[in-house]
């Protein structure tokens, strides 16, 4: 209800910017430093917009001039909605997974990321 749409093109001369998977991090430094920008993100989402993304993984991640955009906002659920934590622990999941398993970076324990954003404590990564 009364909800807005702002698209804009993402990427330079036509050539839409990568996605997450498509263009991984170069090393941990890179890939740790992104994944603590993606979880700003999230908490801020959570804790400021009061929002969930509901759909959120490397595939829904572009990488433009070495940032993370979060793309695919359209289905995101109010943190009221009665299914927002239920999609905010696949949410973390997901980037957990990716970040741990197939980029093997070391970062917070799933659980931490968890209680950390549902609380809205600082994010001291």
């Amino acid at each position: 209800n009364q909800n807005i749409v702002v698209m804009e093109f993402i990427g330079k001369n036509g050539i839409r910017a990568p996605l997450l998977k498509e263009h991984p991090p170069e090393d941990e430094s890179q890939a740790m430093k992104m994944f603590k920008k993606i979880m700003k993100n999230v908490w801020l989402s959570h804790c400021k917009a009061r929002l969930v993304h509901a759909d959120l993984s490397e595939y829904n991640i572009m990488v433009y001039e070495g940032e993370p955009v979060i793309i695919d906002v359209g289905q995101a659920v109010l943190t009221e909605h009665p299914n927002a934590y239920e999609f905010l622990a696949k949410d973390l999941k997901n980037i957990y997974r990716y970040f741990k398993h197939e980029l093997e970076v070391g970062i917070p324990d799933l659980n931490k990321l968890y209680e950390v954003i549902v609380e809205c404590k600082e994010m001291n990564m």
